[in-house]
């Protein structure tokens, strides 16, 4: 059975599933390129390396030995259009008309081949036509007992802007999701020349939570990491449930270390902290009441706000906001950068703490 494939990868926990799961992964996917992603090969008719890094909403940035073009992707199915819309330095008679290419992926959405159908840029065909083009990989790695945390996104009304642990056992199927609605347990694994992650459900409790797919199937994420590895975000390439979907696709999760500096301090369920605001808010008291899994209502003559608090791998303080009355305090505004600035918040039970110290 396949679940004791799975058990098998253990021994290669993270870095590349079996030639078996990779075909199966192949023929279940429709790929596509995410933002983030770079991809790197050779133009087809000279031996010119070129990058392409993949940016938001089809923007993408060609970049050749000597000229950077402002690029534009639109896929449609298997149908690439590329429209150049400037270059850098300056090309004379830039060709700005739409070409489109045939798009084949391979390698878990890792590799991708240009096959023409027309472009009446015929520079563009020349170096388009055939050419292949491989993600690049990142260096990190999820491992062994690591745990990440995050605050889910979307628009779930039952989990987005909620809390959530990710922590890893000693096998590739041992992987534990844990937020306020339940556990799920997932198999998680890095495609081997994609890096990209390949994610799927075993179950959960309750059992409503997880996606129910066959065996065989995989949903795909890229990953986009921090320098130093210690943060990463998901971002859908394909096959996943919609539902799952919602809570991966732009899912923030950052390490957790077992050292956080000195200090031993943390916030507890249940706590109740006041705090007055840095200028030029300092009139103002706020009262921070501690709930599960890091949520947090901040209270205070100016605005009542709800949201969520969690430490980094640094132990540095990421703040959220889920909703504010009135709503011009929500996450973001210099109102709110000000009053966090400096800020010491104290128990109301003990001694003084400063927000650094507080972890």
């Amino acid at each position: 059975m396949f679940i004791k494939g799975a058990v098998l990868l253990a021994l290669c926990l993270l870095v590349s599933f079996s030639s078996a799961i990779e075909k199966r992964v192949e023929r279940s996917n429709t790929c596509s390129f995410a933002i983030g992603d770079v991809f790197q090969g050779t133009y087809t008719n000279t031996t010119k390396d070129v990058k392409f890094v993949i940016g938001w909403d089809g923007t993408v940035t060609e970049v050749a030995a000597l000229t950077s073009y402002d690029t534009r992707f639109t896929l449609n199915g298997t149908t690439l259009s590329v429209k150049y819309v400037s270059s850098g330095p300056a090309v004379q008679n830039l060709c700005t008309q739409t070409g489109q290419y045939t798009l084949t992926f391979s390698d878990q959405c890792g590799t991708a081949t240009f096959a023409l159908i027309n472009d009446p840029c015929s520079t563009r065909a020349k170096n388009y036509n055939g050419i292949v083009v491989n993600k690049v990989p990142a260096t990190c790695k999820f491992s062994t007992f690591d745990t990440w945390v995050g605050i889910y996104p979307g628009n779930n009304p039952l989990l987005s802007g909620k809390r959530v642990e990710i922590r890893f056992g000693g096998k590739s199927n041992d992987i534990n999701e844990t937020s306020a609605a339940g556990t799920i347990q997932v198999l998680w694994g890095l495609g081997g020349a994609s890096r990209n992650l390949l994610k799927r459900d075993l179950g959960s409790q309750p059992a409503s939570l997880a996606c129910q797919r066959s065996v065989d199937e995989f949903a795909i994420y890229s990953l986009v990491w921090s320098r130093n590895c210690t943060a990463v975000e998901l971002r859908f390439i394909d096959n996943d449930c919609p539902s799952r979907r919602e809570l991966y696709d732009g899912l923030y999760l950052t390490k957790v270390t077992a050292n956080r500096g000195s200090s031993s301090c943390r916030f507890l369920v249940g706590d109740s902290w006041v705090a007055q605001y840095a200028s030029p808010f300092q009139q103002n008291v706020a009262t921070f009441k501690f709930s599960d899994m890091g949520q947090v209502t901040e209270t205070s003559p100016l605005a009542t706000r709800e949201g969520n608090w969690l430490f980094d791998a640094s132990g540095d303080l990421i703040v959220k906001d889920t909703y504010a009355t009135p709503l011009n305090y929500t996450c973001g505004t210099p109102e709110e950068n000000i009053m966090l600035t400096g800020m010491v918040i104290v128990h109301e039970q003990h001694s003084h703490q400063s927000m650094r110290d507080a972890t």
